[in-house]
């Protein structure tokens, strides 16, 4: 009896996962500017890095008591990890990339390319999804307040 082969993922998957990212990564933003508003840090049209660095500066006090400023804090890092993603999910144009018998969504961004030279960032259809759903959970977390 042979085995069948899994179904290689087709260019319509990685664009419906990418959607979702993007989808994911607005309601994260959405999250923590927010929490922002709530803790009466100003912001405005800042980056999402931006905002970070103000989420990173703030102390605990009434509505932000020092257990969850630490987790807070802690979570960061890993917002600021999946930035970087977003940035280069968002600002490439999505190409598909046949390695050897894998699949992959390929991003070069844009404002990363240097003369000469592009770094490229590669998922696979269940890597995207893992990086939504980090995003997801990050999401939740910041929904508690």
């Amino acid at each position: 009896m042979t085995v069948p082969t899994p179904k290689k993922p087709g260019p319509d998957a990685f664009h419906k996962e990418r959607s979702k990212c993007i989808d994911s990564f607005a309601a994260l933003e959405e999250r923590i500017i927010a929490l922002l508003t709530r803790l009466d840090v100003k912001t405005g049209s800042e980056t999402f890095g931006q905002k970070l660095d103000r989420l990173g500066k703030v102390i605990p006090n009434p509505l932000l008591s020092k257990a969850r400023h630490t987790e807070l804090i802690a979570l960061v890092p890993r917002c600021r990890t999946l930035g970087d993603l977003r940035n280069d999910i968002v600002h490439s144009r999505l190409q598909i990339a046949e390695i050897g018998d894998e699949t992959r969504a390929c991003f070069t961004n844009t404002r990363q390319c240097l003369s000469g030279s592009q770094t490229a960032r590669l998922f696979s259809l269940d890597g995207l999804r893992s990086v939504r759903t980090e995003t997801d959970e990050l999401t939740a977390w910041f929904a508690q307040f």
